[in-house]
């Protein structure tokens, strides 16, 4: 089997897929923002942070529904994970389909930059504080019976629909229709999925370019407020013991030849749902 892809190479490869993606968006006029490590990256790095591995933006649901409809590759797929049974987040991905990723003996999804989805708020600092707690309940429910149902699946090879993970995913689906509750207009906060944090609207109001890499990409106007709500003290480098890649499990190949190679020795085949 070829070698996987390292760390250099997996980087190289999902920027590819942030360039394509921003190229898109732009030319559609569909609002995205970097978001969290890598918006943090662009800010502090001008760039990957060193020892982080992935690639994260964020857009309104409304954008990224638009995009999936309008988006054609013969390369690339745009995928909404919380229809896809194996992977239980309320986000979206563009995968590069030329890849594909090996996890114990899980084959899984290739190489991808993650969206993550942005919705309003209802009115009302009560109302607001009620929608957390529900997200909270619904998010902390999910983990729980994910977590016991992935245990069984390790332990005991038990099928990813075992009624453990049935349940998880019950429980992220009532946290996605919270979410939805909110359109990306209504109310004075904006929520992102996977995030309880609140941040003001006034944050996401304009956008500004920062540099990543060698090509500007957009972030909110107001991402220091952002950055300071995720991070804090965001400009502080962590200690160096916390400065390690955290997606090592994974390793990435390209489809072929090594594709064929895996299927033959028995790798357990996640599908990805395309809906």
């Amino acid at each position: 089997m070829e070698k996987p892809y390292s760390i250099e190479q997996a980087k190289s490869a999902l920027y590819g897929i942030l360039k394509e993606f921003a190229d898109f968006c732009d030319s559609h006029r569909l609002r995205y923002y970097l978001a969290y490590g890598t918006m943090l990256g662009a800010v502090r790095h001008k760039g990957f942070i060193p020892w982080d591995d992935d690639i994260d933006v964020m857009m309104p649901e409304k954008d990224f529904l638009k995009l999936k409809r309008l988006y054609r590759s013969s390369r690339y797929s745009i995928d909404l994970c919380y229809n896809d049974p194996t992977i239980l987040l309320a986000m979206g991905r563009m995968s590069d389909t030329t890849t594909f990723g090996i996890n114990g003996r899980r084959h899984t999804p290739g190489l991808a930059i993650d969206i993550y989805l942005m919705y309003g708020s209802p009115k009302g600092e009560d109302a607001v504080d009620e929608h957390i707690r529900l997200i909270k309940k619904y998010t902390d429910l999910g983990l729980s019976y994910k977590k016991w149902g992935n245990g069984l699946y390790h332990r005991y090879l038990l099928p990813e629909s075992n009624f453990l993970l049935r349940i998880s995913r019950h429980y992220y689906q009532k946290r996605v229709e919270e979410y939805q509750k909110y359109s990306i207009e209504e109310g004075d906060y904006i929520f992102i999925t996977t995030d309880r944090r609140r941040y003001k609207r006034e944050y996401f109001e304009k956008r500004v370019k920062k540099v990543f890499i060698d090509r500007e990409f957009y972030v909110p106007a107001g991402w220091h407020e952002c950055l300071t709500i995720r991070y804090q003290d965001y400009m502080k480098l962590p200690p160096e013991e916390d400065r390690k890649i955290r997606h090592l499990s994974t390793r990435f190949y390209d489809k072929e030849p090594a594709f064929q190679e895996i299927e033959e020795k028995g790798y357990i085949q996640l599908a990805t749902s395309q809906g």
